[in-house]
């Protein structure tokens, strides 16, 4: 199976709570870590088994002083139970496969 040549990311997500509800987000960031746009999303069920996700690169646009962002929450009926750490991308205008990813525990 050849590569995808569309921009956006690619990968998959370890440690996810079967049943939970997982959603990505690429989003530009300001230098506080404030987010100021969705560039992309993706919403996708937790079974207990690694989780691969596709998130293709639907808004190519930033504005100046604006980074990229890759993160996630998994929400469990409603409650937020883990999440990935804010993960820096320095370019989403290629396709980028970032391996696994794990999720954490949330706070």
């Amino acid at each position: 199976m050849a590569a995808s040549t569309s921009p956006g990311l690619s990968g998959q997500l370890l440690g996810v709570m079967p049943g939970t509800e997982v959603e990505l987000a690429l989003l530009a960031v300001d230098s506080r870590g404030r987010p100021r746009a969705v560039l992309s999303q993706v919403q996708l069920r937790g079974n207990g088994t690694p989780l691969p996700f596709n998130l293709p690169l639907v808004k190519a646009d930033t504005a100046a002083g604006l980074s990229l962002e890759l993160r996630g929450r998994a929400s469990l009926s409603g409650q937020l139970v883990q999440r990935l750490p804010a993960r820096p991308i320095a370019t989403a205008a290629q396709p980028q496969d970032l391996g696994s990813l794990p999720l954490v525990t949330a706070p």
